[in-house]
């Protein structure tokens, strides 16, 4: 199973919203999994109402990337727009964000384990910065047992702590430097256990509270795998 996925955000062009999610789902996601540098690719869709800033997209699509993610990058990149991966026009393409992150450490159970490689439920994603030049203590703090008692909190399911890699499609998939994902059992009592009786995302010890957006998604298909 990879360590290193895309989280891919985007948005449709106006007026074109019932082809953006046709094509996205019919042509884009079966066309991108077979490309050799794909493995699979799932699609969700934001649920409003979570009580942090949670940015502009709805859309959301996580790659995942087989071996190097600069080959991985430079190979979508070739693709784009070519019979291997046509482009609808029904996609705002100036509205694509997609960081491409390696696995840092995830917690399933109460134990470290990798991502299985199936379809996942709803999602809490939350794209986080470290403090000014707190990139080292932000980590360490979350690794060194953070990351842990996150995953011990009602309804998280798995968690996982993911860095941007070095090589990256555009320059806008470098707003945000870590992510941490939780991989709901119960999203309404993970929300409720992250901002009771305060906000433990904004907490984080080193992280810059004004630089990071959280929000829950929910699946729009399962996962396709090549």
């Amino acid at each position: 199973m990879t360590a290193c996925f895309q989280f891919a955000f985007s948005s449709p062009v106006e007026g074109m919203e019932a082809e953006f999610q046709r094509w996205y789902s019919d042509e884009h996601l079966p066309h991108s999994v077979r490309l050799l540098v794909v493995e699979a690719g799932q699609r969700f869709a934001r649920v409003e109402g979570t009580p942090w800033p949670a940015g502009r997209h709805h859309n959301l699509v996580i790659w995942e990337l087989a071996g190097d993610p600069a080959t991985a990058i430079e190979t979508l990149l070739a693709s784009h727009g070519t019979q291997a991966m046509p482009i609808s026009p029904a996609i705002d393409m100036s509205s694509v964000q997609p960081p491409t992150m390696r696995l840092l450490r995830r917690f399933a159970a109460g134990a470290e384990s990798e991502p299985e490689p199936a379809s996942r439920g709803q999602l809490l994603l939350a794209f986080l910065n470290p403090a000014e030049g707190a990139d080292a203590a932000f980590e360490s703090a979350l690794l060194d047992g953070g990351l842990r008692e996150f995953a011990g909190l009602p309804g998280a399911g798995a968690t996982s702590l993911w860095t941007l890699t070095e090589a990256q499609l555009r320059g806008s998939a470098r707003k945000y430097r870590y992510l941490l994902m939780f991989e709901a059992d119960d999203s309404a009592a993970l929300v409720d256990a992250l901002t009771r009786p305060a906000d433990r995302l904004a907490a984080i010890p080193h992280g810059d509270a004004q630089r990071m957006f959280a929000a829950l998604f929910e699946p729009l298909t399962p996962r396709v795998a090549a």
